[in-house]
């Protein structure tokens, strides 16, 4: 919920909404209620602890995974947030927000684990409903790995190629939303490859005096995610990270890894 509302927060316009799916065979007129109520106690302790606006979708489903995808496609989302957790569609979390598209969907703790020594998607049925949300999903999603996530002040972004671009939008929305710092990475010159993706970077810099900033390291660098919150990165440069065992993974603060 904290990372969907650093999209949103300043945004009139948007919204997040907690939705929880439950067995429709676990499911009765006299525990629907009480199940609805503790689906979403924390996460309204939170939305009430950090004045987060927030709404809530309580729904039994014969089949979550094709309820996830249908809702994913429904038309009413424009991103999609798979987290990291030990159950499995618990508290997901939905919102919107204007600009990268007005919302937001967040089926969250669908992995049991995604770490720096393992394949990113090993052949579970866990992860198996990952997959199926990323090859059917029409719109882009982020898959959330907290490690401790207290604040959301200092956010780092590396750019490994120059598919990485369409990160730069999800950057701007966390500065103008949130209010945080934000570091671009140039892992490997990428930025001099593109003179046009360069000067979009220096708009985006005289845009926000303080809160952006542009850092040259390479891959070897074990320490340029250090001291942040979280940090954004592509799908594709989060794989190949984790063939090489990069040695940063090690140290990466909670991650929002982004297909777009």
């Amino acid at each position: 919920v904290r990372v969907a509302n650093a999209f949103v927060k300043r945004n009139e316009n948007g919204e997040i909404t907690a939705l929880h799916l439950s067995p429709s065979n676990e499911m009765n007129p006299f525990n629907t209620a009480v199940r609805e109520r503790e689906s979403f106690s924390i996460i309204r302790k939170l939305a009430v602890k950090e004045s987060i606006k927030l709404d809530t979708l309580f729904k039994a489903s014969n089949d979550i995974d094709k309820d996830v995808v249908a809702a994913i496609n429904s038309g009413v989302y424009d991103m999609a947030i798979v987290g990291v957790g030990r159950s499995i569609y618990e508290g997901t979390v939905l919102g919107r927000m204007v600009g990268i598209g007005r919302r937001i969907i967040d089926p969250e703790r669908l992995i049991d684990t995604l770490t720096g020594k393992e394949g990113l998607f090993e052949r579970t049925d866990l992860e198996d409903r990952v997959r199926q949300i990323l090859r059917e999903s029409r719109i882009p999603v982020g898959i959330y790995v907290e490690r401790t996530l207290d604040k959301l002040e200092r956010i780092t972004v590396p750019f490994f190629n120059l598919g990485d671009s369409f990160l730069l939008t999800y950057a701007q929305k966390l500065v103008h939303n949130q209010g945080a710092r934000v570091a671009l990475l140039d892992v490997g010159d990428v930025f001099g490859q593109s003179p046009e993706m360069l000067a979009t970077v220096r708009a985006l810099l005289e845009a926000s005096p303080g809160k952006l900033e542009l850092r040259r390291t390479s891959d070897s660098d074990n320490t340029f995610a250090e001291g942040q919150d979280l940090m954004l990165i592509s799908i594709e440069s989060w794989k190949r990270a984790v063939e090489k065992q990069s040695p940063w993974l090690s140290t990466a603060p909670s991650t929002l890894i982004m297909r777009p």
